[in-house]
């Protein structure tokens, strides 16, 4: 096992610091929260204590690499003999992998490791004010702003410039200032001038339909109040595809939904599901056939996760899938498709779905086991 990143491969590493346990030991309470693709392989990062991260890797085997687990896999958890600092965004750009936390960057190029300070660390800090520095000069920001590139969309034109679209949710409107709309949607951005399309929002008359049993819990027309907003989106062409999301108590609740919004036309189009209502979306995973959700129902207190969603896009046929953890993120290599949940990665094959663990090898590194 491999307990520093260095020049002779990257198999999967796992940031877990200073993790204790015995050897063979499982390690639990890994929220894997992002994802990438990176040479053919699947690279996730995640967290054990909020304070560090963690990096995987799920793939072939690297040339020279004694591993077979999972095709290949193995696991670290430091990177130049130090822990890594908590990461907020992983990326792949041709033969480059970066991880970038507030502060400091990890870049991973021809077979080894360089750490440097974060040259965009003012895209990281919170409170920062104008949203300019992103291209949204008319919206004051109080997240930060790497959050708020995370919710803008380039839609391609043929022939010209990409239309630039920014997603507005709770996700980045909590504490804005000067937001023009505060209606959740998306706003299309020319320069410094924009135009904004609004969410249409369920009635009762949906809401009794969809969720009678809410009904019977008191949410009567007169003592309810109906705010969904655009959830995980995900481009697909030039259009973008949405799970629909909502806070489920205090008298306020939702319809949970699948949801697509056509630049061309600038409308929305939102699909309701009987198997979907009581649900909001936490994750999202569009393929030509078929559009994966996570669900999750958001209540004071705390979330309860509703396992996995896969819709059919040319029959409407729903099939859902026992996961007992949140899920964060979903994406596919092969024939698998892989989520990062909150208790460490969940794979589904065909109907068969697999927990994978993380554990500590009797050398004191870390590997990754069925």
């Amino acid at each position: 096992m491999i307990r520093g990143v260095g020049a002779a491969a990257l198999l999967l590493t796992v940031l877990l610091a200073q993790v204790a346990g015995s050897a063979d030991s499982p390690i639990d309470g890994t929220n894997v929260y992002s994802m990438t693709i990176f040479q053919g392989a699947l690279y996730f990062v995640g967290t054990a204590d909020e304070h560090t991260s963690i990096l995987g890797k799920v793939g072939p085997a690297q040339p020279g690499s004694s591993s077979a687990s999972l095709g290949g896999s193995d696991a670290v958890d430091r990177i130049d003999g130090q822990p890594i600092q908590l990461i907020r965004r992983i990326s792949a750009e041709g033969d480059t992998l970066t991880l970038t936390g507030e502060t400091i960057r990890y870049v991973f190029s021809r077979g080894g490791w360089v750490a440097t300070a974060n040259p965009e660390a003012a895209l990281f800090e919170y409170n920062p004010g104008s949203g300019g520095r992103v291209g949204v000069p008319f919206i004051s920001f109080w997240v930060p702003l790497y959050m708020v590139q995370g919710h803008l969309v380039s839609v391609p034109v043929v022939g010209g410039p990409p239309r630039r679209f920014l997603v507005w949710n709770s996700q980045i409107s909590a504490n804005s200032g000067s937001a023009p709309f505060p209606s959740p949607g998306i706003y299309e951005i020319t320069g410094d001038a924009y135009q904004f399309y609004q969410l249409p929002q369920p009635t009762y008359d949906l809401f009794h339909q969809y969720r009678p049993e809410r009904v019977k819990d008191g949410y009567t027309r007169d003592a309810v109040t109906l705010e969904t907003e655009i959830g995980p989106f995900q481009l697909e062409g030039r259009g973008i595809h949405f799970g629909l999301r909502f806070y489920d108590g205090e008298g306020y609740t939702g319809v949970g939904g699948i949801g697509y919004f056509d630049p061309e036309t600038r409308r929305y189009l939102l699909t309701y599901l009987r198997e979907l209502s009581d649900w909001s979306a936490s994750a999202i995973y569009v393929e030509p056939n078929a559009i994966w959700l996570g669900l999750v129902m958001v209540r004071e207190g705390s979330n309860l996760a509703g396992g996995l969603l896969r819709y059919d896009r040319r029959s409407g046929k729903i099939a859902r899938y026992s996961i007992p953890a949140l899920v964060n993120v979903i994406r596919r290599l092969g024939n698998s498709l892989y989520l990062g949940t909150s208790e460490g990665i969940y794979v589904v094959v065909d109907s068969r779905v697999e927990h994978l663990r993380f554990e500590i090898d009797p050398g004191g590194g870390y590997r990754i086991r069925h």
